[in-house]
């Protein structure tokens, strides 16, 4: 998938948890992983095992203008990806736009990037495998003190109050919708 956002999620004990598989213009951002193994997989299949798949696709988008049937170049998807028109005349088996950013790390490990896939990507202020001072972590209350590093990198406050379960069918009432 491509131009995708992971923001503001909390995983815990889950095998790659965030996942960009080749994807571009891809943000895993601000979102808490504690105890995954790996929290966080990218690969770059279209320039490794995958690469028939690409070349596929980048001869159909030339002789057909479309790609996997789709007019990437024309609206809706001109609009909603403005990036994708110009795929082609930007190395498009490279997984290329993608930015991790201002998570945390805790237990676990952090993450499985391909060699291929590392040039491309943009890595920064991630707290990893540094005490975050959670609440009560033992009782997998994953909300931050007022003095985790992690706020010094950028990170924001997860709103715990507004996700899991709603005591209402109106989950609006939860500032949720």
């Amino acid at each position: 998938f491509s131009s995708a956002a992971i923001y503001g999620n909390v995983f815990y004990k889950v095998t790659m948890a965030a996942f960009i598989g080749g994807g571009r213009d891809c943000t895993i951002e601000n979102n808490v992983f504690v105890d995954c193994d790996p929290a966080l997989h990218v690969d770059a299949r279209a320039l490794g095992w995958a690469a028939g798949c690409a070349d596929n696709w980048i001869k159909e988008a030339g002789d057909k203008g479309t790609i996997l049937g789709i007019a990437y170049d024309k609206p809706p998807y001109s609009e909603r990806y403005p990036k994708l028109p110009g795929i082609l005349e930007d190395e498009p088996k490279a997984p290329k736009g993608n930015l991790i950013a201002r998570n945390i790390c805790w237990g676990g490990t952090w993450d499985h990037i391909d060699d291929l896939s590392r040039p491309f990507l943009e890595l920064k202020d991630n707290l990893v495998n540094e005490d975050p001072h959670f609440v009560d972590a033992d009782r997998l209350d994953f909300r931050l003190e007022a003095d985790s590093p992690a706020f010094k990198l950028g990170f924001k406050p997860i709103p715990f109050s507004k996700i899991g379960l709603c005591e209402t069918a109106d989950v609006s009432s939860k500032g949720t919708q």
